[in-house]
């Protein structure tokens, strides 16, 4: 039996941790509907890690995923693996031999190249997983764009095509405005559940902190932390943001933004043309919206800091149980 295998691509900050949840959360939902989630996961890192580092091959992978398929007290149809790392790859060759167990269709979600660049910049201060990027203001991490190649969405597109074939590849435009479960019920639609009715819908989730939070998290070293002591400092923040009216992050100044985007013009225009037919891929700029740019800086006075910071923090955190014996 020739299955269908859905390859959630990225990108990055387009609800991906969200659809991966809803993913390993209605897993035998989907089971009942003739979706397999392999393994149980929504991430599926380390199955595309050893494909690409050749640790497995492609046959003894298939094989594997056929044999789960099959085990299933209902017909499995289709399976779904997601890693929003694929999009990162410059040659998709070590996957494209799926091509000859499977069905693909690749499901690439784009977003806006200014909004994700401000996005992707407080994620790596909130996760700081890559200290050359984790602790410098916004310009410098400009400064470092050029290696986000994948934000060529053209390029990105023809580079998936030539592997999958381009009627394969599907492109969804992430709205960040738009709410969680309506880009959660577009992703069902893609792999054939068009009623979320009786399945779980995730919270908006993995939420940039405020860029007052963010600062200070800037100047710490959470990079050096054992990673479940990093995660009880974010999320002790996420906590104190919840408590504040936290301001959008809007790093760029409207020039800049203009700036940035015009960089863009001409391999968005062309993907707009030569996939959705129309020349505009994205909605244009609202000026208005973007018109009062963040600051981003630390309190001005130590009291501030202890009050508004500190002393919440440490609630927040004895609060969430990170602070009991062995944690």
């Amino acid at each position: 039996m020739r299955r269908k295998l859905f390859l959630h691509v990225g990108c990055h900050r387009t609800a991906t941790t969200a659809i991966q949840q809803f993913l390993v959360q209605n897993f035998d939902a989907l089971i009942s509907a003739g979706i397999l989630v392999p393994f149980r996961v929504g991430r599926h890192f380390d199955t595309v890690n050893a494909l690409n580092l050749g640790i497995k091959s492609v046959g003894e992978v298939a094989k594997d995923l056929h044999s789960r398929a099959d085990s299933k007290q209902f017909p499995i149809n289709s399976l779904v693996l997601s890693d929003e790392d694929i999009c990162t790859q410059t040659s998709f060759k070590s996957l494209a031999s799926l091509n000859d167990h499977f069905d693909v269709k690749i499901l690439l979600s784009i977003r806006r190249q200014d909004t994700w660049l401000e996005s992707w910049y407080l994620q790596n201060i909130k996760w700081q997983w890559n200290p050359e990027l984790s602790h410098v203001e916004f310009n410098e991490f400009l400064d470092h764009a050029v290696k986000f190649h994948w934000l060529n969405y053209a390029q990105l597109f023809q580079r998936l095509a030539r592997a999958f074939g381009r009627e394969n590849v599907v492109i969804s435009i992430f709205d960040p405005k738009q709410k969680t479960e309506t880009t959660i019920a577009n992703f069902a639609t893609l792999i054939g559940i068009h009623d979320l009715k009786g399945l779980w819908v995730p919270p908006r989730v993995n939420i940039s902190l405020s860029p007052r939070s963010s600062e200070i998290l800037r100047h710490l070293p959470l990079d050096r932390l054992p990673e479940p002591h990093r995660q009880a400092v974010q999320s002790a923040f996420e906590k104190l943001d919840d408590g504040i009216q936290s301001e959008k992050p809007i790093l760029f100044s409207l020039e800049n933004r203009k700036e940035v985007l015009k960089i863009f013009d001409a391999e968005n225009t062309a993907l707009a043309k030569t996939y959705f037919g129309r020349n505009e891929l994205f909605d244009s700029l609202d000026h208005a919206k973007f018109q009062k740019q963040s600051v981003m800086r630390l309190p001005e006075t130590s009291k501030e800091i202890i009050d508004d910071y500190f002393a919440p923090f440490l609630i927040a955190l004895s609060e969430s149980g990170q602070l009991a014996r062995g944690k």
